[in-house]
């Protein structure tokens, strides 16, 4: 009798487990997100510009990584220049530019990979935030908006 109630019991905990994660939320979703976002500005909209911008990783980059991947995004329809820019805080809290890439939103969106090395030296670290800077199409001096991330650490 005890080892049929056990194996009823193991049944239904079975269930009840397979049934929660089947309905648990997915994490990518490609109706909204080309990848997941992590460092991310989420959507807002500046000068009628609906944009964000957001890195591959949920904060920082351990050792291991060899690059920052950097996703600028637009909904607006219509055609606008980006500049992408990967900045490093210095002690004082200003921000120094590190790198960056420009181009054209013909479409919706930009991305970018930046080489660790090429921002931090080995065995060292560093903080840094990432900025999509839109550009109105054909005209560079019609600046529109900015979206800045919050900061995250990158080890080299």
């Amino acid at each position: 009798m005890k080892r049929k109630f056990f194996v009823i019991l193991s049944s239904v905990i079975l269930l009840a487990s397979v049934s929660t994660s089947v309905s648990a939320k997915p994490i990518f979703t490609p109706e909204t997100d080309i990848v997941t976002p992590f460092v991310n500005t989420g959507w807002s909209t500046k000068n009628g510009i609906e944009a964000r911008v957001y890195t591959d990783r949920t904060k920082d980059y351990p050792v291991s990584d060899d690059y920052v991947g950097i996703t600028g995004e637009k909904r607006t329809t219509g055609s606008a220049y980006y500049q992408l820019t990967i900045d490093r805080r210095l002690n004082n809290g200003v921000y120094e530019r590190a790198n960056s890439k420009t181009g054209t939103f013909a479409s919706s969106t930009g991305q970018w990979k930046v080489n660790i090395d090429d921002l931090q030296g080995e065995n060292s670290h560093g903080t840094y935030r990432v900025m999509l800077k839109v550009f109105a199409y054909g005209d560079w001096d019609t600046w529109l908006g900015d979206w800045t991330s919050d900061d995250f650490v990158v080890y080299n």
